[in-house]
Protein backbone atom coordinates (compact mmCIF):
# COMPACT_ATOMS: atom_id res chain seq x y z
CA UNK A 1 0.00 0.00 0.00
CA UNK A 2 1.84 3.18 -1.10
CA UNK A 3 0.22 6.48 -0.20
CA UNK A 4 -1.12 8.69 -2.64
CA UNK A 5 -0.65 11.88 -3.46
CA UNK A 6 -3.08 14.10 -2.10
CA UNK A 7 -4.35 16.32 -4.63
CA UNK A 8 -4.24 19.84 -4.93
CA UNK A 9 -7.80 20.36 -4.11
CA UNK A 10 -7.89 18.44 -1.41
CA UNK A 11 -5.38 19.84 0.48
CA UNK A 12 -6.60 23.37 0.02
CA UNK A 13 -10.23 21.74 1.38
CA UNK A 14 -8.24 20.24 4.33
CA UNK A 15 -6.71 23.86 5.32
CA UNK A 16 -9.64 26.36 4.74
CA UNK A 17 -12.31 23.24 5.80
CA UNK A 18 -11.11 23.66 9.84
CA UNK A 19 -11.13 27.56 9.38
CA UNK A 20 -14.37 27.98 7.89
CA UNK A 21 -15.52 25.40 11.10
CA UNK A 22 -14.31 27.74 13.51
CA UNK A 23 -15.51 31.08 11.89
CA UNK A 24 -18.84 29.09 11.59
CA UNK A 25 -18.69 28.30 14.89
CA UNK A 26 -17.93 31.23 16.10
CA UNK A 27 -20.59 33.12 13.93
CA UNK A 28 -23.61 30.84 15.31
CA UNK A 29 -22.37 31.73 18.78
CA UNK A 30 -22.77 35.27 18.34
CA UNK A 31 -26.29 35.00 16.65
CA UNK A 32 -27.39 32.84 19.40
CA UNK A 33 -26.16 34.61 22.49
CA UNK A 34 -27.52 37.93 20.35
CA UNK A 35 -31.11 36.36 19.96
CA UNK A 36 -31.42 35.14 23.07
CA UNK A 37 -33.34 37.24 25.90
CA UNK A 38 -30.78 37.72 28.92
CA UNK A 39 -31.37 35.95 32.09
CA UNK A 40 -32.33 39.56 33.96
CA UNK A 41 -33.94 38.97 37.37
CA UNK A 42 -37.75 40.08 36.92
CA UNK A 43 -37.82 44.35 37.91
CA UNK A 44 -39.10 44.89 41.43
CA UNK A 45 -42.46 46.06 41.06
CA UNK A 46 -42.65 49.48 43.56
CA UNK A 47 -45.61 50.55 44.55
CA UNK A 48 -45.70 54.33 44.75
CA UNK A 49 -46.32 55.71 48.20
CA UNK A 50 -48.73 57.96 48.65
CA UNK A 51 -47.27 61.17 50.33
CA UNK A 52 -48.90 63.37 52.76
CA UNK A 53 -47.59 66.98 51.94
CA UNK A 54 -46.38 68.27 55.30
CA UNK A 55 -47.24 71.28 56.65
CA UNK A 56 -44.00 73.34 57.69
CA UNK A 57 -43.82 74.50 60.73
CA UNK A 58 -44.16 78.14 61.04
CA UNK A 59 -40.96 79.90 61.87
CA UNK A 60 -40.71 81.61 65.25
CA UNK A 61 -40.69 85.06 66.66
CA UNK A 62 -39.32 86.53 69.37
CA UNK A 63 -41.64 88.77 71.86
CA UNK A 64 -40.05 90.28 75.43
CA UNK A 65 -42.64 90.57 78.19
CA UNK A 66 -42.04 93.37 79.40
CA UNK A 67 -43.98 92.70 82.68
CA UNK A 68 -42.11 90.47 84.84
CA UNK A 69 -43.59 87.36 87.14
CA UNK A 70 -42.88 88.55 90.91
CA UNK A 71 -42.78 85.83 93.27
CA UNK A 72 -42.48 85.43 97.49
CA UNK A 73 -41.59 82.10 98.07
CA UNK A 74 -40.72 81.14 101.62
CA UNK A 75 -39.87 77.83 100.84
CA UNK A 76 -36.26 79.08 99.50
CA UNK A 77 -36.09 82.25 101.74
CA UNK A 78 -36.91 85.26 99.24
CA UNK A 79 -38.41 86.81 96.47
CA UNK A 80 -37.79 85.78 92.89
CA UNK A 81 -38.47 88.40 89.98
CA UNK A 82 -38.35 86.57 86.51
CA UNK A 83 -38.33 88.41 83.50
CA UNK A 84 -39.09 86.16 80.54
CA UNK A 85 -39.18 86.12 76.35
CA UNK A 86 -41.11 84.18 74.07
CA UNK A 87 -40.46 82.22 71.30
CA UNK A 88 -43.99 81.82 69.48
CA UNK A 89 -45.47 80.97 65.93
CA UNK A 90 -44.78 83.52 63.32
CA UNK A 91 -48.37 83.12 62.43
CA UNK A 92 -49.81 84.10 65.26
CA UNK A 93 -47.17 86.75 67.20
CA UNK A 94 -48.88 89.58 65.84
CA UNK A 95 -52.16 88.57 67.91
CA UNK A 96 -50.02 87.32 71.06
CA UNK A 97 -48.21 90.24 71.12
CA UNK A 98 -51.54 92.45 70.75
CA UNK A 99 -52.93 90.40 73.58
CA UNK A 100 -49.54 91.04 75.73
CA UNK A 101 -49.54 94.64 75.18
CA UNK A 102 -53.25 95.25 75.66
CA UNK A 103 -53.26 93.65 79.28
CA UNK A 104 -51.12 91.41 80.51
CA UNK A 105 -52.57 90.95 83.73
CA UNK A 106 -54.81 88.09 83.08
CA UNK A 107 -51.82 86.18 81.66
CA UNK A 108 -48.69 86.81 84.11
CA UNK A 109 -50.91 85.64 87.74
CA UNK A 110 -51.37 82.12 86.50
CA UNK A 111 -47.60 82.52 85.43
CA UNK A 112 -46.97 83.47 89.15
CA UNK A 113 -49.44 80.64 91.02
CA UNK A 114 -47.28 78.28 88.38
CA UNK A 115 -44.01 79.33 89.96
CA UNK A 116 -45.17 79.28 93.28
CA UNK A 117 -47.26 75.67 92.50
CA UNK A 118 -44.06 74.13 91.47
CA UNK A 119 -41.77 75.34 94.56
CA UNK A 120 -44.33 73.91 96.45
CA UNK A 121 -43.77 70.62 94.96
CA UNK A 122 -40.22 70.72 94.35
CA UNK A 123 -38.21 68.46 97.34
CA UNK A 124 -37.30 69.85 100.81
CA UNK A 125 -33.95 70.42 99.99
CA UNK A 126 -34.22 72.39 96.68
CA UNK A 127 -32.39 75.77 96.53
CA UNK A 128 -32.77 78.77 93.41
CA UNK A 129 -31.17 76.45 91.03
CA UNK A 130 -33.49 73.93 90.64
CA UNK A 131 -36.05 76.50 90.38
CA UNK A 132 -34.54 78.26 87.90
CA UNK A 133 -34.02 75.03 85.59
CA UNK A 134 -37.49 73.65 85.93
CA UNK A 135 -39.01 77.12 84.93
CA UNK A 136 -38.87 77.08 81.05
CA UNK A 137 -40.80 74.21 80.24
CA UNK A 138 -43.51 74.92 82.72
CA UNK A 139 -43.94 78.26 81.98
CA UNK A 140 -43.99 77.21 78.34
CA UNK A 141 -46.78 74.25 79.24
CA UNK A 142 -48.76 77.30 81.34
CA UNK A 143 -48.49 79.92 78.50
CA UNK A 144 -49.70 77.51 75.96
CA UNK A 145 -52.65 76.72 78.14
CA UNK A 146 -53.70 80.16 78.05
CA UNK A 147 -53.05 81.13 75.02
CA UNK A 148 -54.15 78.66 72.69
CA UNK A 149 -57.36 79.12 71.14
CA UNK A 150 -59.04 77.73 67.41
CA UNK A 151 -56.93 80.09 65.37
CA UNK A 152 -53.92 79.95 67.30
CA UNK A 153 -52.88 76.37 68.47
CA UNK A 154 -50.03 76.12 70.71
CA UNK A 155 -48.22 79.49 69.69
CA UNK A 156 -45.36 79.20 72.31
CA UNK A 157 -42.49 77.40 71.38
CA UNK A 158 -39.49 78.23 74.29
CA UNK A 159 -40.26 80.33 77.13
CA UNK A 160 -36.44 82.33 77.77
CA UNK A 161 -35.56 83.68 81.04
CA UNK A 162 -34.08 86.86 80.26
CA UNK A 163 -33.30 87.71 84.26
CA UNK A 164 -33.23 85.88 87.23
CA UNK A 165 -33.37 88.02 90.46
CA UNK A 166 -33.52 87.35 94.09
CA UNK A 167 -33.92 89.29 97.02
CA UNK A 168 -33.55 86.94 99.94
CA UNK A 169 -35.39 87.24 103.00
Amino acid sequence: MSAEPISSKASILLTVLPAIVVVGAFAAGLFFSLTAKPDLPEPEVVEEEVVEEEIAEPKRTYIDIINPIKATLPELGGTVNISIGLAIRDDVGKLVYDMLKEDPGPLMAPLTDAVQELVEQMPPDSDWQDLRAELPALLRDKMNVELTSEDRPNPVYEVLILNFSIAKT
